[in-house]
């Protein structure tokens, strides 16, 4: 302007629009990032879903879970699979990805890795739940009808009680064969009274020749000649002395002898009266129990329990039922039919309490009366305190005997033979040897066991038959035999994914991303629905081990009917009661539709069990050729009868067909598990059953016959009749058991009366059933036949009403199955159906960790076994599925710089046009 140049106006403007265009372009390539930073997450996301889009197939299939494929070249470290080919895979997805948004920024790094693998079993429960949400209700349905399900386990809670009266049963049966074992004990201590006899006469013998020797050597020192004796008349006496004295000692060693032994045989009764002694304070011990067994089967209606949610629950209890149902029948809205149903039921529980209250007072008294009992008349004269005061005196006299050396003796020293015949013979062993005396008191004991013998045939009859169900060794299935093999896991994946250390740092599950990018897992984290356990069955595992032989338990050495049934009916109920315990727990479970429901729902349909050979299927309805877990021989053998017999261990890298049992049982090896399922589904027939058995009008005549016969061994009815019972319960579910573990579809879930087995129509259905269900050898079924026709013969089964002069109140025979229908079909108990049920009171941590170990154990098979290569087989390298690398998301980081159009300065090294992008994508 001074100057008066050109052109300044112009550069003045440029000047003051510089500013203005730096912002503006400022503001262009910060929209240009923003942009170009949406699509690199958008590549990210489309790179991330092409990774997951290669999922496991197996997995898919199988179980309907997702986990990214683990594809690494089998050749590489032997097929063991990292994170290489997740992340290699995510770089070739997104380089091929060229767009305008992606050239914008120059990647400098790319990394990928896979996180939150199946062997989480938060993670893989979170994946069970989403798969079975949206697929359990429609099978839920199918198989149980709308309510069916809330029907069945309000039955079930309903018939707990019953496992109390198990309990009072098991009682009496001990208590009753301890009985029986006091006179089994009284006949050994018979010999021993015998062989005392024997040994006293000869005792008292060899005292009446030692006494004449020592009244001969006295009276030959009387004799002693005169100070005018002559040599030779001392040389005879002296002879004649001699002779004595020889005798004597003679004698004196031949009385020692038989002291001794009549000390021994003395204290060989005594032992055997201990023995009996011993089994006395048994019974009443037992009797004790059998009362307290009583008062508590009767339970508390106030008594409850706390779940894990803090809400009370009342505990399912004979008194409670007894409350419940008197409140029901005050309700005013009820229906005649409802009332006289509730009216029913409530007579039927106040007979039950009032049996009950009767046997723990019947208890008692037998305690009281103890002292009047016939086994103690017979010990009268015969006890220990006798024993031992006749071994105390005989010892004290032997003692003294060989004290007193009779060749120190002079002849002024008949004082003191005089003394010592004084302190012979004085123990009285007349009566502890009279066997005459005691024998024909043990002879009334066994006319009594003789009598109770000829009225017991007809239960004798079922317990054989009984034995003969049981000798078929159907508790589990014989071709299922596989021992996991985990050397191999443990050598290859330190274990199966249930049984490693979590806490080592080698075999963590926690991602190591988790602390960096702690916002974004603690969102994947928040996602996953944490379920309380319903319970802890740990302390029951114990008890599986004795359950699980019970089947080859046998009857011991009793000669008698009556011993042999009342040792029939204790290892029975015994072996029933040792999973009993468990299903009390059942009376907590609650039906609603909820994430445990589904859990179970999707382990019980999801895996293999017991399997139909003839349909190649399991009972859970998966097949044999689906699962890919199974043995070869199983699926090869099909109907083939020589293979399940010849079936033996063999060693596999998953289980053949008993999945199920695994998850519940936890053992390795398939028999054991299938065998510990077994009892306990027992258990659970026995509530089941208790009602309709007990309701039968055949096995009340039944069990009023065997009362009367037991009643005859100073046992009161009101127990022999409970004990009958329970033992009729416990076989009618034994044979459910059976019938249901080899495929039987038709045990309705809650029996009517006329439903049960062991009645005249029953019984002889039930040869037909059993054959069709159980591989049974030609003699097997002839000898069933032959025992079912025994209880039928004469009409055995029908019983005796009268057998004692006591009647059978007839109740009402129950009347179907309280509803428990779907459509028009009664709802039976098939072998998946019961599983399902105990299902619902198992440790739901300890049912995910086994299904954790399932799926490694399938995928192993089927890579090593099933789907196995010719190349592979002869390399000996094979792809190695590892449980903790399913991965279900992908972990991504991804960092570049952005490329500018306009020079805009960054003011630090970390530059506000850089990237640093991580990003989780999952299934």
């Amino acid at each position: 302007m001074i100057k008066n140049t050109c052109g300044a106006i112009s550069l003045m403007l440029a000047l003051l629009v510089v500013p203005f265009y730096a912002v503006a372009g400022i503001l262009v390539e910060a929209s240009r990032y923003q942009s170009a930073l949406t699509g690199l997450d958008d590549a990210m996301n489309t790179s991330a879903l092409s990774v997951l889009s290669d999922y496991d197939s197996f997995l898919q299939s199988r179980f309907g879970l997702l986990a990214m494929a683990q594809n690494d070249d089998p050749s590489v470290d032997n097929g063991y699979t990292g994170n290489k080919d997740l992340e290699e895979a995510f770089q070739k997805y997104l380089n091929a990805q060229d767009t305008t948004d992606t050239r914008s920024f120059r990647t400098t790094s790319a990394a990928a890795a896979g996180v939150y693998p199946l062997a989480d079993t938060d993670i893989l429960k979170a994946q069970v739940l989403d798969y079975s949400t949206l697929t359990l209700p429609t099978v839920l349905v199918s198989e149980f009808g709308s309510t069916g399900l809330q029907d069945i386990i309000k039955e079930v809670q309903n018939s707990i009680p019953g496992l109390k009266f198990l309990k009072v049963g098991s009682s009496i049966a001990d208590t009753a064969t301890k009985t029986l074992d006091v006179t089994k004990k009284l006949e050994k201590a018979k010999d021993s009274v015998k062989s005392l006899n024997e040994k006293t006469t000869s005792y008292d013998s060899a005292h009446s020749a030692f006494d004449d020797a020592l009244n001969e050597l006295k009276k030959t020192m009387g004799e002693k000649p005169g100070e005018n004796a002559t040599v030779d008349e001392l040389d005879a006496y002296n002879k004649r002395y001699e002779q004595t004295l020889e005798n004597a000692q003679k004698a004196k060693k031949e009385y020692e002898k038989k002291l001794q032994a009549e000390i021994k045989s003395t204290e060989s009764l005594n032992k055997d009266l201990k023995d009996v002694a011993k089994t006395q304070d048994e019974v009443l011990d037992g009797w004790v129990s059998v009362g307290k067994d009583a008062v508590n089967a009767v339970g508390d209606a106030k008594n409850t329990k706390v779940d894990t949610s803090g809400e009370e629950t009342t505990v399912t209890t004979l008194t409670g039922q007894i409350d419940a149902t008197q409140k029901e029948l005050e309700k005013k809205d009820i229906t005649a039919e409802e009332k006289t149903k509730l009216e029913q039921q409530l007579k039927q529980l106040q007979q039950q309490e009032a049996d009950l209250k009767t046997i723990s007072n019947a208890a008692d008294a037998t305690v009281k009366a103890a002292d009047s009992s016939q086994a103690n008349k017979i010990l009268k004269d015969y006890n220990t305190d006798s024993c031992s005061t006749a071994i105390s005196g005989l010892t004290e006299e032997l003692n003294r005997v060989k004290d007193m050396d009779l060749s120190d003796l002079t002849l002024d020293d008949a004082d003191k033979i005089t003394k010592l015949q004084e302190g012979l013979h004085l123990t009285d062993m007349s009566k502890l040897s009279d066997s005459d005396n005691f024998n024909s008191l043990l002879k009334e004991a066994n006319d009594l066991i003789n009598k109770a013998d000829s009225n017991v045939t007809s239960f004798s009859s079922i317990a054989e038959a009984l034995s003969t169900i049981m000798s078929l060794s159907a508790s589990y299935d014989p071709k299922l035999q596989s021992v996991i093999n985990t050397e191999y896991y443990d050598q290859n994946f330190a274990g199966l994914p249930s049984k490693k250390d979590r806490s080592n740092s080698a075999y963590t599950l926690e991602s190591p991303y988790e602390q960096k990018d702690a916002a974004l897992a603690q969102a994947d984290l928040d996602a996953i629905d944490f379920v309380n356990e319903i319970m802890d069955l740990t302390a029951w595992q114990g008890g599986v081990s004795t359950a699980a032989s019970a089947d080859t338990s046998k009857a011991d050495d009793a000669k008698t009917k009556i011993g042999k049934l009342l040792n029939s009916m204790k290892s029975m109920l015994s072996m029933v009661t040792a999973g009993a315990n468990i299903l009390s727990n059942l009376s907590n479970i609650k039906a609603d539709i909820g994430d445990h429901l589904y859990l179970v729902g999707y382990l019980n349909y999801t895996t293999t069990n017991r399997t139909d050979y003839a349909s190649k299927k399991t009972m859970s309805g998966v097949s044999i050729k689906g699962s890919n877990g199974l043995a070869a021989e199983v699926a090869k053998s099909e109907n083939n009868l020589t293979a399940i017999f010849d079936a033996k261990e063999e060693t596999n890298y998953s289980f053949c067909g008993a999945e199920t049992e695994y998850l519940l049982i936890g053992n390795e090896h398939e028999r054991e598990n299938q065998k510990a399922i077994f009892y306990t589904m027992l258990a659970l027939r026995v509530a089941l059953d208790y009602k309709p058995v007990t309701s039968n009008v055949e096995a009340r005549a039944l069990s009023a016959g065997l009362a009367g016969a037991l009643s005859l061994l100073g046992i009161p009815y009101k127990m022999t009749d409970m004990l009958a019972k329970v033992f009729l319960v416990a076989a009618e579910a034994y044979v459910d058991t059976v019938l249901i573990c080899n495929g039987a579809q038709d045990i309705p879930f809650i029996k009517a009366s006329e439903d049960i087995h062991f009645c005249a129509k029953g019984l002889s259905k039930l040869p037909g059933k059993l054959q069709k269900l159980v591989a049974m050898t030609d003699d097997q079924k002839k000898t069933l036949q032959e025992k079912v026709k025994q209880v039928e013969a004469g009409g055995v089964i029908l019983g005796g009403l009268e057998s004692d002069g006591k009647g059978v109140e007839d109740l009402p025979n129950l009347k179907g199955s309280n509803g428990l229908y779907v459509g028009d079909n009664k709802l039976c108990m098939t072998y998946s159906r019961s599983m399902f049920v105990m299902m619902l009171i198992w440790n739901e941590k300890d049912l995910v960790k086994r299904f954790a170990d399932l799926i490694e154990m399938e995928a192993t098979q089927k890579n090593l076994v099933n789907d196995a290569s010719v190349s592979q087989k002869l390399s000996g390298i094979y792809p190695k599925f590892d449980l903790d690398k399913s991965y279900t998301a992908l972990r991504m980081n991804v960092k570049g710089d952005f490329v500018s159009v306009l020079p805009v300065p960054s003011l630090s090294r970390n530059s506000v046009w850089k990237a640093n992008r991580v990003m989780y994508r999952g299934y």
